[in-house]
């Protein structure tokens, strides 16, 4: 675990495309291993939800799911309720 994020060189070879010098290969304020082992999101995807917002974005400031487009199911994607200046996780 040349990177000390807690996957193997190996795995992160072999089984997850990842950089195994880099704790954090797409670089989203989340560490690989957490993509894998905590999140399952995408090591290798900044933004797994494709919503505009990274990954470590939606689990460290908004608090929002980075697997759902629209965590509070209102219709408007997280990103985009960011940008109007209302809440991605409560739909009133």
């Amino acid at each position: 675990d040349t990177d000390g994020d807690g996957l193997s060189d190996s795995q992160e070879y072999n089984i997850h495309n990842t950089n195994p010098c880099v704790s954090d290969t797409d670089g989203d304020g989340l560490t690989d291993a957490e993509e894998v082992n905590v999140y399952t999101t995408s090591p290798i995807d900044s933004d797994s939800d494709n919503d505009g917002l990274t990954d470590g974005q939606e689990v460290l400031t908004y608090g929002t799911n980075p697997k759902v487009l629209d965590t509070d199911g209102d219709g408007a994607s997280d990103g985009q309720e960011v940008i109007d200046g209302t809440s991605p996780t409560s739909s009133t």
